[in-house]
């Protein structure tokens, strides 16, 4: 095997470890977070599946509330969308702050804590979502938990996994 083909089945390599790792961290992460949101807004005696049409009311507005299958989809799309950017900017970072894999932990509870502040205050004001402006006081701990939770700890996590393993 000559040395551009090394090179290029190295290249390979590495690139279907960075893609097995985007896949699983946004199917983890994404999973888990909505799976989280449809649990809060059932707890509320709300539908479940309106936290879905509450992301596509990101494009829609508040017509989305009151759509179908249709609205499902788009939301489901819309937030593994979103989640998959959230985990390719963590992966980024990670390479060029190499501290964030070994202390995984404690970068995977600022980055779910930096992943909700984004969402709340930048993300979801700029959209088309109903915004009625920042959440009462009694929600903020649970959505906080919930972003470190269910989406910062797994994707740097499995970010560090996945890179550990290819090393």
């Amino acid at each position: 095997m000559s040395t551009s083909q090394m090179l290029t089945s190295v290249a390979d390599s590495s690139r279907g470890v960075v893609l097995r790792l985007l896949a699983w961290a946004t199917l983890a992460a994404g999973t888990l977070d909505i799976c989280a949101a449809m649990v809060s807004v059932r707890l509320r005696g709300i539908p479940a599946l309106q936290a879905v049409k509450g992301v596509a009311a990101g494009w829609l507005g508040p017509d989305a509330f009151r759509g179908g299958a249709g609205v499902v989809a788009l939301g489901f799309l819309t937030h593994y969308a979103i989640m998959s950017v959230i985990v390719l900017v963590f992966y980024l970072g990670s390479r060029s702050a190499p501290a964030l894999l070994r202390y995984w932990a404690i970068a995977g509870v600022a980055y779910g804590v930096g992943v909700y502040l984004v969402m709340t205050f930048i993300v979801v004001p700029l959209s088309a979502f109903p915004y009625r402006g920042p959440p009462a006081p009694a929600a903020l701990i649970p959505q906080l938990l919930i972003h470190i939770v269910c989406v910062g700890l797994p994707i740097a996590y499995i970010t560090r996994r996945f890179l550990q393993d290819s090393a």
